[in-house]
């Protein structure tokens, strides 16, 4: 599951969330859950995806039964998203301005974590967009020197070439946003820049999507036989 910080109205946020899925040809509604508004995030995942407003300036988005744990843990009063790692509204936790994931060494706590060469021990990932409804994606990363953001460079702009490259991606017209993505280094941050019309970031979030959670399906039988209440459009407060 992902949490990002947002400086957006609600509503913005609703409509972004909306046009994301109109431009996709689909039909999204925003619902309540617990008292949360949420709506089904669009993809083609094989498990159910799910935004909340988990916060007015917080949002969380990720297999709907994980986000419905988390909405639960915030009405609970949870403080902590697992041992270790501080809800991101409560002091110093691992938030590194709008977003923050369990990516580095120093992340061992997280399930399943594992040590990952050219990760970042922490970043930041903002997204923005235009009147046009045009995006701009910008990652910030900070390594422990200088080396491991000439490693990281090296490492992730030849993936950036190969992906630029892909046959697929080109299909979808996204070649030309990656043949015009850059990366700039400084010391021990290494930033990422990203240029997408709106229709570009829908089909990124439909190619990507099924990378994302495909590391999941192991897990899907195992938790097909619980029972947890998911997020769904049609839900009321309770």
């Amino acid at each position: 599951m992902m949490l990002a910080r947002h400086s957006a109205s609600p509503d913005r946020v609703r409509a972004f969330v909306v046009a994301i899925a109109e431009s996709r040809g689909e039909t999204l509604e925003w619902g309540m859950h617990d008292g949360v508004p949420v709506a089904d995030w669009p993809g083609e995942a094989d498990i159910a995806q799910s935004v909340a407003m988990v916060r007015p300036n917080w949002l969380a988005v990720g297999p709907s039964a994980e986000v419905a744990r988390f909405i639960a843990m915030t009405r609970a009063g949870s403080t902590e998203i697992v041992p270790g790692f501080p809800m991101p509204w409560e002091g110093d936790g691992p938030v590194v301005e709008e977003e923050f994931g369990l990516m580095g060494e120093s992340r061992g706590g997280a399930e399943g974590a594992v040590t990952r060469p050219h990760f970042p021990t922490e970043f930041s990932f903002r997204i923005s967009n235009d009147a046009e409804g045009n995006v701009t994606a910008r990652w910030v990363a900070l390594f422990e020197d200088a080396a491991g953001v000439a490693a990281a460079s090296e490492h992730w702009d030849a993936q950036r070439r190969e992906y630029a490259g892909n046959p697929m991606l080109s299909l979808l017209g996204l070649s030309s946003a990656l043949e015009g993505a850059r990366f700039e280094s400084n010391e021990n941050q290494l930033t990422f820049s990203l240029h997408l019309t709106l229709i570009q970031m829908s089909r990124l979030i439909r190619f990507m999507t099924p990378m994302i959670v495909g590391g999941r399906r192991g897990n899907r039988g195992a938790r097909g036989s619980e029972e947890t209440p998911t997020p769904e459009s049609g839900a009321t407060a309770h």
